[in-house]
């Protein structure tokens, strides 16, 4: 599952670019599955975020009040705070390699933490592991909430990105997004190839 993503990835990447960003977890997958074959590699994560889609949206109608730039990824995840009426809204094509299909970060309203929601595409029958992992790993069981859509086929996943391991508030968006995507990448790999 995660090696047919991520194959797909790195392949479609070189022939577009002549090289393809891998970050540290997914190199490293790379070499331990035989994914790469000769593919040049490029050292700058960074042009991964250039594709993103970044949108700050109003939490009350869903409505976009700002598309912005990579650079914006820069700000400090306590943007967030002086911001409590909107959420930001990102997507990207490489989202899919950990099967989701774009993500939301927010400040929750009632407990204050930083929360990341999406859906995962990720069958029903992984639930047990699913809710082990986010056991085992995050800081404070009560962090997330699971719910599977039968409708869409989806997982609606709610994460306290408070309760990441290496989650510090003097992070940057960019960062952020990185430990969202490393985690569950993590998640994916445990999960799906027990």
């Amino acid at each position: 599952m995660l090696k047919e993503k991520l194959s797909d990835f790195i392949k479609k990447q070189n022939e577009e670019n002549g090289a393809v960003a891998l970050f540290n977890i997914e190199e490293g997958y790379a070499s331990a599955h035989g994914i790469l074959e000769g593919e040049v590699l490029s050292e700058d994560t960074r042009s991964r975020f250039q594709e993103l889609i970044i949108e700050r949206c109003n939490k009350e109608s869903e409505e976009t009040v700002k598309k912005e730039s990579a650079s914006f990824l820069d700000s400090p995840l306590s943007l967030l705070k002086s911001h409590k009426d909107e959420f930001l809204f990102l997507n990207a094509e490489w989202f899919e390699i950990i099967r989701i299909d774009g993500i939301s970060i927010e400040i929750d309203d009632v407990f204050g933490h930083y929360a990341a929601m999406f859906g995962l595409k990720l069958q029903k029958k992984f639930r047990d592991e699913m809710e082990e992992y986010l056991d085992v790993t995050l800081q404070d069981e009560q962090g997330y909430n699971l719910l599977f859509n039968g409708e869409d086929g989806l997982w609606d996943v709610n994460i306290a990105i408070n309760n990441l391991p290496s989650f510090s508030e003097d992070l940057t968006l960019k960062d952020v997004i990185e430990i969202i995507y490393v985690y569950l990448f993590e998640m994916i790999e445990k999960v799906t190839e027990k």
